[in-house]
């Protein structure tokens, strides 16, 4: 059984492979998806996004437990120092990809959940560095059956 957080994950995933210029968005992510904490190594293809999720649980008696899921979607990219597109410009059209796909609520088992809150944070542009980059963090609440854990309220 999938339980609700990775239900959450995987629809967020599952938008984010959706992300190519035959479907309309700006770019293509040759990279893929990937579920990590970290900066992926090795891999050769970018730009590449990372996907990994932290939780706060908070429990009442009569609620039950109340989570807050936020999930770091990273999107990492390479840009080399003669490319006449200037780096803002290309974070920019990843981003309109990324808030796209992002969209603005998810559904699970016929429970739609609103996007609440969305930091984000950009990578430094040091010179020299061709990696270039962002975090979108979106963060979704919902309860927990306090009779069952695995149910949605």
């Amino acid at each position: 059984m999938t339980t609700v957080r990775e239900s959450f994950v995987l629809a967020m995933v599952d938008r984010l492979e959706g992300i190519s210029v035959s479907a309309g968005y700006n770019n293509d992510i040759p990279g893929g998806v990937l579920r990590t904490e970290q900066e992926p190594q090795g891999v050769i293809d970018v730009p590449v996004i990372t996907v990994w999720e932290e939780e706060r649980r908070q429990r009442s008696e009569s609620v039950g437990w109340t989570i807050t899921l936020t999930i770091d979607v990273t999107f990492w990219a390479q840009q080399a120092p003669d490319d006449p597109v200037a780096t803002h410009v290309y974070l920019d059209s990843l981003r309109e990809d990324a808030l796209r796909a992002i969209g603005d609520s998810i559904t699970i088992n016929d429970h739609l959940f609103m996007i609440e809150d969305m930091d984000e944070q950009t990578f430094p542009i040091l010179d020299g560095n061709p990696e270039i980059g962002f975090t979108l963090s979106p963060s979704f609440t919902y309860r927990l059956d306090p009779k069952d854990p695995t149910l949605l309220r």
